[in-house]
Formats: C-alpha cells, sequence, structure tokens
C-alpha cells in the first residue's frame, strides 16, 4: 500500500507514521491525522479487485464415449473480490500444436460436455475462470483419452502469458 498527498508519496518519518496492520485485499482502514492543534479519524473500506485464480481440481471426467468427454472441476479459491462470470474451455488434441476455444460456461455450471471427439483420441484441456476484472490463469488437464472412462484426473497449473 502506498499513502500519497498532493501526487507525492508520504513515507514514515518527520509527522508521518504509516501503519501497515494486514496484507489482505479487503478490509476496513483506519485514517488517523493529527496536528498541534487536535486529531481526527475515519473509517474507510478497502476493496481491491482483481481477475480470479485459476479453477481448481481434481477434474473428474463425468462421461467419455467415442463422440462425447464431459469434464467437471471446482471454481477458483479466489474470485478475485469479483463474483466469476464464467468460464473459458480450451482444447488441444494431442500431437497438434493448435489450442481451439471450445466453449464459454455461465459460472452457474462447473461442467462442459465437449460433443466433438473422436474415439482414442486423446484431448489437453484448458479452463479459465473470468470475472469482471480479467481471466484467470489456465488449469491444464492431464491427456484424456476419448471413450475411456477414468473418474479421476490430477490438474496442472500453468501461468500462461
Amino acid at each position: 500500500i502506498k499513502w500519497f498527498k498532493n501526487g507525492s508519496e508520504l513515507h514514515d518519518g518527520g509527522s508521518v507514521k504509516v501503519v501497515k496492520e494486514s496484507n489482505h485485499n479487503t478490509g476496513q482502514i483506519k485514517i488517523q491525522l493529527k496536528n498541534a492543534f487536535g486529531s481526527i479519524e475515519a473509517l474507510s473500506s478497502l476493496i481491491v479487485l482483481d481477475k480470479p485464480g485459476p479453477p481448481q481440481g481434481p477434474l473428474e471426467v463425468n462421461e467419455s464415449t467415442s463422440s462425447v468427454l464431459e469434464l467437471k472441476w471446482n471454481p477458483p479459491k479466489d474470485d478475485g473480490g469479483s463474483e466469476v462470470t464464467n468460464y473459458i474451455i480450451e482444447r488441444q488434441q494431442v500431437g497438434q500444436s493448435t489450442w481451439k476455444r471450445v466453449g464459454d460456461i455461465s459460472a452457474s455450471h462447473l461442467t462442459f460436455r465437449d460433443r466433438n471427439v473422436s474415439l482414442g483420441k486423446r484431448y489437453t484441456y484448458r479452463i479459465y475462470a473470468e470475472n469482471l476484472e480479467g481471466i484467470s490463469e489456465a488449469m491444464e488437464t492431464e491427456k484424456i483419452m476419448a471413450g475411456s472412462l477414468s473418474k479421476l484426473f490430477t490438474a496442472k497449473f500453468f501461468i500462461l502469458r
């Protein structure tokens, strides 16, 4: 946290005392001003908004047929102080270099049915959370084969820039 007065940053020392008691992104802050003639205090709420954290695992494959893969995940631990509005899903067929956006899912749903897979092909998915402040980093899945049901996969987290 940095404090400014008339465009200049305030630092501890002289007549200024800056006290930092919390490293949370939300909470109440107390502002206290003193001079030779008295003092005054004010309370203010501080809310720092940011993009959400990535969706959480473990990723579950609820259905795996010759033409459908259904994925289920958990919401981010941190919504960035702003409600998650939707999830973005990308898919890459193993062995290919391109990622394709295959879905935009409402935040009220934590599942996605990919109806365009081929039996025996393996796919990797990226799932992003989005809020009004931006898009999270991705939760990237292990390779998932269409047509073979395995209930639990671990998720890898990658920072994509």
